[in-house]
């Protein structure tokens, strides 16, 4: 893994969370991820940050990486973690175990609070950690308590996206001792929500099938990395051959007290098989994860201020 030093780091002390919507329409995007009706105009990404003042920023991006600042938005301070489907975006907020759910304006970029929103996750208990939108538009919560919870997009019957009042069938669920970041992958048999576990000896990964009871546990489930490795951050990445698309899926795990990226194979069943030479080195306190078109994968390593690409 190569490594390349960062600059000032002043911006991610005030913008605590970070999302990323391809709009498309006028020059401030409708935040969708599709080629909605409404616009008709070539794809313009959007960009959302909540800060520690209890408001969220809003940028349209343009060709050349220049932002331009749309209005603010009162919301979560210090949100960790947020959701993105469609033109609706879902940030945690850690102070009441909540989410905070909004609609992006099919013109504008504007953020509207979705009716009821904030929604429950349970009583506060520092949580959610993290959240995760599944293909379904479920969510799913970590909580620092060793369960997961899941909530439904539907309100009296009908689906509405953005609203989750209805818990799913088993919810919470047993996720060790301290899932945190998840991850959703597509194996043969349906879709497997992964979550790395911190507070785990064997520094586990959790897996789950998503059915219609809930979550399932993967037989194998915690899949084991390096003992006290403090997995963090988890990535479900893919590999593309030219001109023949996705050849295999992949999950990516941040290992940050070890300097470590492990990186599994996903099996038929969504069970994990690590690929040969995993763990990677990387830079100190590895974190997030990210990967391009062209099959390379970047880590942001907190401790040192690197990235490492491969």
């Amino acid at each position: 893994m190569r490594s390349r030093a960062l600059g000032s780091t002043s911006l991610l002390f005030l913008l605590t969370a970070l999302a990323v919507v391809t709009g498309c329409g006028n020059s401030h995007g409708c935040a969708s991820t599709c080629g909605c009706g409404a616009c008709p105009i070539g794809a313009i990404p959007l960009l959302y940050a909540t800060t520690s003042s209890n408001q969220i920023l809003g940028f349209s991006i343009s060709s050349s990486g220049a932002l331009t600042a749309l209005p603010a938005t009162t919301g979560p301070a210090n949100s960790e973690s947020v959701g993105l489907e469609s033109n609706n975006l879902v940030f945690a907020d850690t102070s009441t175990n909540s989410v905070h759910s909004f609609s992006v304006g099919l013109t504008d970029g504007t953020l509207t609070p979705i009716q009821g929103s904030p929604f429950s996750l349970g009583a506060p208990n520092g949580g959610p950690t993290s959240i995760a939108l599944s293909p379904g538009d479920s969510l799913y919560a970590t909580e620092p308590n060793g369960t997961i919870v899941g909530y439904a997009s539907t309100i009296n019957g009908p689906v509405e996206f953005g609203v989750f009042g209805t818990p799913l069938p088993g919810s919470p669920y047993p996720a060790g001792v301290a899932p945190a970041q998840i991850a959703f992958a597509g194996a043969s048999n349906g879709s497997v929500l992964y979550a790395s576990d911190p507070g785990d000896a064997t520094g586990g990964i959790l897996a789950y099938s998503l059915g219609s009871t809930g979550l399932t546990p993967i037989q194998g489930s915690p899949f084991p990395t390096v003992p006290g490795s403090n997995p963090t951050f988890v990535f479900q990445g893919s590999y593309a051959a030219a001109g023949q698309g996705v050849q295999g899926q992949f999950v990516l795990v941040s290992l940050t007290n070890a300097a470590k990226l492990a990186v599994f194979a996903i099996g038929s069943d969504g069970a994990l098989t690590a690929v040969p030479g995993s763990p990677f080195s990387v830079g100190n306190g590895p974190a997030t994860i990210a990967e391009d078109d062209q099959n390379h994968v970047f880590v942001l390593n907190g401790a040192d201020h690197t990235v490492s690409g491969v």
